[in-house]
């Protein structure tokens, strides 16, 4: 996509090229940074969903499963590992939502625009390059294709998203303006770039808060079904009440 709207009039453009280069880097940057956070902030979680089974592992070896072999215990041990596993996949799950998140759809059309303008289109003729690359982009290129005005023709992409928005604003100003259109490029790019940044920012912030859920519902109960049951019931064979008795 970046590499088609590198390409001025069919011609391959240095700029072009050296422009999409840097949005790949950002981009491989930024999820990179991504999956580093959410695994930091999500490894503890999955180091406490191991150590139900690690204990009742140590369990078994140490003192035997004779103790462990009434129908009923092993029911609270079945429905431990149950939850156990659920809440290994719930925390798997968040962690790989806060790595990626959910694209902006303005973000790839306006990397494909700043390519563009740097490989020497101007802005009608690089906006109609958007049809292949989402449904945004496509409801665009046929209002620049039906001849709309280009603030007519921005509307699709101001209301994709808050970028979308001030970025189609940035455009229409840009262009009405006659400011040249490479440092419209630059700042396009600049402004996708942070938004990338600060996207992820709020996604890690937002993951501990959200790994709380399968913590308490899923991680901490089978804690205890794995772990405590089967050390009380190994440590007092003959039930805590004839111990009291």
């Amino acid at each position: 996509m970046l590499v088609s709207a590198a390409c001025a009039g069919g011609t391959v453009s240095a700029d072009g090229i050296d422009s999409a280069v840097s949005v790949v880097r950002a981009h491989a940057r930024s999820h990179d940074e991504a999956r580093a956070a959410a695994a930091q902030a999500g490894l503890s979680v999955r180091v406490l969903t191991m150590l139900p089974i690690g204990a009742l592992a140590l369990v078994v070896t140490t003192r035997g499963s004779r103790p462990l072999t009434s129908p009923s215990l092993i029911l609270v041990l079945v429905v431990g590992l149950v939850l156990n596993r659920i809440g290994a996949h719930w925390v798997r799950d968040l962690s790989r939502r806060a790595a990626t998140g959910a694209p902006d759809p303005a973000a790839p059309l306006l990397s494909s625009l700043a390519v563009s303008l740097r490989a020497g289109l101007d802005p009608v003729s690089a906006c109609s390059g958007w049809r292949d690359i989402n449904a945004t982009g496509r409801a665009a290129a046929t209002l620049i294709d039906e001849h709309r005005p280009l603030r007519e023709a921005l509307v699709p992409l101001a209301s994709s998203s808050p970028l979308g928005e001030e970025t189609a604003s940035l455009i229409v100003e840009s262009v009405s303006s006659g400011l040249p259109l490479v440092p419209m490029a630059a700042r396009i790019l600049d402004r996708v770039r942070d938004e990338e940044r600060r996207a992820v920012d709020v996604r890690v912030r937002q993951l501990p808060v959200r790994l709380s859920a399968p913590v308490v519902l899923c991680v901490l109960p089978s804690f205890v079904l794995l772990a405590v049951v089967p050390m009380v019931i190994t440590a007092f064979p003959h039930g805590l009440v004839a111990l009291i008795n």
